[in-house]
């Protein structure tokens, strides 16, 4: 009897191990189509990591903040602490504050209009990402639901120039819940069978996402 359960459920994870890979296959052969028709890109550079739409394809309905960006071509949206996000460099105490202990979060802007290939290519990581209409509206509807709002409307902490933005953000930041943890939550929810779980560095998130999509920069 033993026997045959070990035999049962050794067919059961290689189904199971059969279906994922024949799902991550499928993804990632995915090109820009009409029935793939919006690319999203996810990078990231040492301590920050954001995903970049392009921002005429993004909705009002589903982030109401674009007509702040208006005149913009790109949107590079990151998710952090409130206090280190907003700090210029590398802040160590604050870093650590931030992961030990719970913190109000921010969603940091930043517009541009440079050739995205141009702006990804001295990052340490790019992954591009096709995906369908719904699935691109379920991701701009995540990223419109993380800012906060008082009385209906956002938040905005600042405005560098017309060209990065802070608002404030729903959820606390913490070891286990950072910008990386964000970006993979926000492309589960557009419907890519990422894993979110033991997502905290940038290089967990690369290895939890990279088979979904095309990596076009590695300089990990």
């Amino acid at each position: 009897m033993p026997f045959r359960i070990t035999i049962i459920l050794s067919f059961i994870c290689l189904a199971g191990c059969s279906s994922g890979c024949s799902s991550s296959e499928e993804f990632s052969a995915r090109d820009s189509t009409e029935n793939f028709p919006y690319t999203v890109y996810v990078l990231n550079q040492g301590w920050h990591t954001g995903i970049i739409l392009k921002l005429s394809d993004i909705s009002e309905d589903d982030i109401p903040e674009i007509k702040d960006f208006a005149g913009n071509e790109y949107l590079d949206i990151g998710w952090g602490d409130e206090e280190y996000y907003r700090i210029p460099g590398i802040d160590l105490s604050l870093a650590a504050r931030a992961l030990f202990s719970p913190t109000s979060s921010a969603l940091k802007i930043r517009t541009f209009n440079i050739p995205v290939e141009t702006y990804y290519e001295t990052f340490t990581y790019c992954i591009a990402f096709h995906l369908t209409r719904e699935e691109f509206r379920k991701l701009s509807r995540y990223i419109g639901d993380t800012f906060r709002k008082e009385n209906n409307q956002s938040q905005l902490l600042e405005n560098r120039g017309n060209i990065i933005y802070f608002y404030k953000a729903n959820g606390d930041y913490h070891l286990f819940n950072t910008c990386n943890t964000w970006v993979a939550s926000a492309l589960e929810y557009s419907g890519l069978p990422v894993s979110t779980s033991m997502v905290v560095s940038g290089n967990d998130l690369f290895f939890s996402i990279k088979d979904y999509g095309k990596v076009l920069v590695n300089n990990k």
